[in-house]
Protein backbone atom coordinates (compact mmCIF):
# COMPACT_ATOMS: atom_id res chain seq x y z
CA UNK A 1 0.00 0.00 0.00
CA UNK A 2 1.54 3.21 -0.75
CA UNK A 3 1.57 6.44 1.78
CA UNK A 4 -1.36 8.50 -0.02
CA UNK A 5 -3.85 5.42 0.41
CA UNK A 6 -2.53 5.62 3.88
CA UNK A 7 -3.16 8.99 4.62
CA UNK A 8 -6.54 8.70 3.52
CA UNK A 9 -7.46 6.13 5.31
CA UNK A 10 -6.70 7.71 8.62
CA UNK A 11 -8.83 10.59 7.23
CA UNK A 12 -11.58 8.63 6.17
CA UNK A 13 -11.50 6.94 9.56
CA UNK A 14 -11.33 9.84 12.01
CA UNK A 15 -14.03 11.64 9.54
CA UNK A 16 -16.50 8.53 9.98
CA UNK A 17 -15.52 8.89 13.89
CA UNK A 18 -16.39 12.55 14.14
CA UNK A 19 -19.47 12.14 11.86
CA UNK A 20 -20.51 9.70 13.87
CA UNK A 21 -20.07 10.81 17.51
CA UNK A 22 -22.27 13.89 15.91
CA UNK A 23 -24.68 12.44 14.96
CA UNK A 24 -25.14 10.33 18.59
CA UNK A 25 -25.05 13.58 19.89
CA UNK A 26 -27.80 14.65 17.41
CA UNK A 27 -29.78 11.77 18.55
CA UNK A 28 -29.30 12.12 21.89
CA UNK A 29 -30.08 15.47 22.93
CA UNK A 30 -33.33 15.48 20.46
CA UNK A 31 -34.16 12.30 22.75
CA UNK A 32 -33.39 13.61 26.04
CA UNK A 33 -35.65 16.83 24.70
CA UNK A 34 -38.54 14.55 23.90
CA UNK A 35 -38.64 12.26 26.43
CA UNK A 36 -36.38 13.86 29.52
CA UNK A 37 -33.73 11.35 31.37
CA UNK A 38 -33.67 7.50 31.06
CA UNK A 39 -33.42 6.76 34.58
CA UNK A 40 -33.83 9.22 37.31
CA UNK A 41 -31.59 9.43 40.02
CA UNK A 42 -31.25 10.68 43.43
CA UNK A 43 -28.76 13.85 43.62
CA UNK A 44 -25.98 11.56 46.01
CA UNK A 45 -26.02 8.89 42.65
CA UNK A 46 -26.20 11.93 40.04
CA UNK A 47 -22.64 13.27 41.62
CA UNK A 48 -21.41 9.61 42.35
CA UNK A 49 -21.70 9.44 38.79
CA UNK A 50 -20.93 12.76 37.31
CA UNK A 51 -17.47 12.29 39.76
CA UNK A 52 -16.74 8.96 37.54
CA UNK A 53 -17.22 10.60 34.47
CA UNK A 54 -14.82 13.71 35.26
CA UNK A 55 -12.20 11.36 36.74
CA UNK A 56 -12.50 9.09 33.48
CA UNK A 57 -12.05 12.06 31.70
CA UNK A 58 -9.22 13.51 33.15
CA UNK A 59 -7.29 10.71 33.39
CA UNK A 60 -8.23 9.55 29.46
CA UNK A 61 -6.96 12.52 27.31
CA UNK A 62 -3.95 12.75 28.77
CA UNK A 63 -3.56 9.14 28.72
CA UNK A 64 -4.01 8.94 25.32
CA UNK A 65 -1.53 11.77 24.50
CA UNK A 66 1.23 9.72 26.38
CA UNK A 67 0.75 6.68 24.65
CA UNK A 68 0.55 7.99 21.31
CA UNK A 69 4.00 10.31 22.01
CA UNK A 70 5.79 7.18 23.72
CA UNK A 71 4.79 5.27 20.52
CA UNK A 72 5.94 7.78 18.24
CA UNK A 73 9.25 8.47 20.14
CA UNK A 74 9.92 4.19 20.09
CA UNK A 75 10.04 4.66 16.18
CA UNK A 76 13.04 3.71 13.85
CA UNK A 77 14.13 6.76 11.27
CA UNK A 78 15.50 4.07 9.29
CA UNK A 79 11.86 2.06 8.38
CA UNK A 80 10.45 3.11 5.57
CA UNK A 81 7.95 5.77 5.14
CA UNK A 82 4.88 3.08 4.99
CA UNK A 83 5.79 1.52 7.62
CA UNK A 84 6.50 4.33 9.88
CA UNK A 85 2.60 5.46 8.72
CA UNK A 86 1.16 1.84 9.82
CA UNK A 87 3.16 2.49 13.19
CA UNK A 88 1.57 6.18 13.66
CA UNK A 89 -2.02 4.86 12.10
CA UNK A 90 -2.01 2.13 15.37
CA UNK A 91 -1.24 4.64 18.08
CA UNK A 92 -3.50 7.31 16.16
CA UNK A 93 -6.93 5.45 16.02
CA UNK A 94 -5.86 3.79 19.64
CA UNK A 95 -6.03 7.87 20.93
CA UNK A 96 -8.64 8.93 18.82
CA UNK A 97 -10.83 5.74 19.77
CA UNK A 98 -10.08 6.11 23.65
CA UNK A 99 -11.26 9.85 23.41
CA UNK A 100 -14.42 8.35 21.34
CA UNK A 101 -15.26 6.35 23.66
CA UNK A 102 -15.08 8.83 26.66
CA UNK A 103 -16.82 10.66 24.63
CA UNK A 104 -19.94 7.90 24.03
CA UNK A 105 -19.60 7.48 27.61
CA UNK A 106 -20.47 11.24 28.50
CA UNK A 107 -23.34 11.21 26.14
CA UNK A 108 -24.48 8.07 27.72
CA UNK A 109 -24.37 9.86 31.40
CA UNK A 110 -26.17 12.84 29.29
CA UNK A 111 -29.16 10.37 28.23
CA UNK A 112 -29.38 8.94 31.61
CA UNK A 113 -29.53 12.15 33.86
CA UNK A 114 -30.17 14.81 31.22
CA UNK A 115 -27.49 16.81 33.58
CA UNK A 116 -25.79 19.57 31.26
CA UNK A 117 -22.41 18.61 32.70
CA UNK A 118 -22.36 15.82 30.52
CA UNK A 119 -22.53 17.53 27.65
CA UNK A 120 -19.86 20.30 28.44
CA UNK A 121 -18.13 17.06 28.77
CA UNK A 122 -18.76 15.76 25.64
CA UNK A 123 -18.09 19.29 24.16
CA UNK A 124 -14.13 18.94 25.44
CA UNK A 125 -13.84 15.65 23.63
CA UNK A 126 -14.86 16.99 20.49
CA UNK A 127 -12.72 19.48 20.23
CA UNK A 128 -9.86 17.61 21.78
CA UNK A 129 -10.90 15.29 18.39
CA UNK A 130 -11.16 18.31 16.19
CA UNK A 131 -7.75 19.12 17.59
CA UNK A 132 -6.26 16.52 16.44
CA UNK A 133 -6.77 16.35 12.47
CA UNK A 134 -4.78 14.34 11.09
CA UNK A 135 -3.18 17.25 8.91
CA UNK A 136 0.10 16.14 6.56
CA UNK A 137 2.20 18.02 8.77
CA UNK A 138 1.21 17.18 12.35
CA UNK A 139 1.80 13.07 10.48
CA UNK A 140 5.36 14.15 9.73
CA UNK A 141 6.03 16.28 13.15
CA UNK A 142 4.63 13.28 15.03
CA UNK A 143 6.82 10.51 12.67
CA UNK A 144 9.58 13.07 13.08
CA UNK A 145 10.32 13.05 9.48
CA UNK A 146 9.97 16.16 6.89
CA UNK A 147 6.93 16.00 4.78
CA UNK A 148 8.56 15.77 1.60
CA UNK A 149 10.13 12.68 3.22
CA UNK A 150 6.90 11.31 3.89
CA UNK A 151 5.91 11.93 -0.01
CA UNK A 152 8.77 11.27 -1.28
CA UNK A 153 8.41 7.09 -1.96
CA UNK A 154 6.58 6.65 -4.84
CA UNK A 155 5.43 2.64 -3.96
CA UNK A 156 6.73 0.84 -1.15
CA UNK A 157 5.34 -2.40 -0.08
Amino acid sequence: MNVKNELRIIRVIFFAVSVGLFVLFLISYFLVKQKGALVLFTPVQLQYFESVIILLSLAGIPASYYYHKKRMKHLSLEMKPVDLLKSFKSSFFIKLFLTEGLGVLSLVGFMLSANGTFLVIFAIFMVVIIINYPSYSRIADDMQISESELFNTKRLD
